[in-house]
């Protein structure tokens, strides 16, 4: 019986997509040309398929997905994205996106409620 466990445990393990290296970029490689392919399919009746918009807005929300996993660090977010944080910084320019407010947020939602001062009484 244990050993059943076991090997149902190492392949719910196997199953899991990789995070870092060759397998993980293949199974990313293979899930955007996915999406590309249903994106395609789904326009392909359109003259003017607006890849771009499409491609900029996974961009914007890759973004900041990245920056609020990193708490609004940008040096971060660009080391979890494999980029330079200049280019980092030109990519959330472009898509008009705040860093620091996303810090001071996440600064905010941390700390905890203090409770209003009272006056004389």
């Amino acid at each position: 019986m244990k050993a059943k466990a076991k090997d149902n445990l190492e392949e719910k393990e196997s199953r899991k997509s990789p995070r870092r290296g060759p397998e993980a970029e293949r199974a990313m490689e293979q899930r955007v040309e996915a999406l590309v392919v249903a994106y395609l399919t789904a326009n392909l009746s359109l003259k003017d398929i607006p890849l771009k918009q499409l491609l900029d807005k996974c961009e914007k929300k890759i973004l900041l997905g990245c920056l609020q996993l990193n708490q609004g660090s940008q040096k971060d977010a660009a080391a979890t994205l494999g980029l330079k944080p200049t280019a980092l910084f030109e990519k959330l320019r472009k898509h008009r996106i705040d860093a620091q407010r996303i810090k001071r947020k996440k600064k905010l939602a941390a700390d905890p409620l203090e409770e209003p001062i009272s006056r004389g009484e």
